[in-house]
């Protein structure tokens, strides 16, 4: 599969927004930080758009021990 930045920040931001566990977690600091140079989508920030997205959140998922994306 081809990855562009869009899926992988996108996918990234996604992830954190929903498994961050408040404002003090590292989770919630690299979401602060991507929002310094992306604005999300108007259609929501806990939505993955494609196929690509979904398979960089569950990356992340598995690797930190977190739910997987479903649709």
């Amino acid at each position: 599969m081809y990855f562009d930045r869009f899926d992988i920040v996108h996918a990234h931001y996604v992830f954190y927004v929903l498994n961050h566990s408040g404002m003090y977690s590292w989770m919630y600091e690299r979401q602060c930080k991507i929002q310094q140079y992306y604005k999300p989508p108007l259609f929501g920030t806990d939505t993955l758009e494609n196929e690509n997205q979904i398979d960089i959140y569950n990356d992340l998922a598995e690797k930190h021990n977190c739910l997987l994306y479903s649709e």
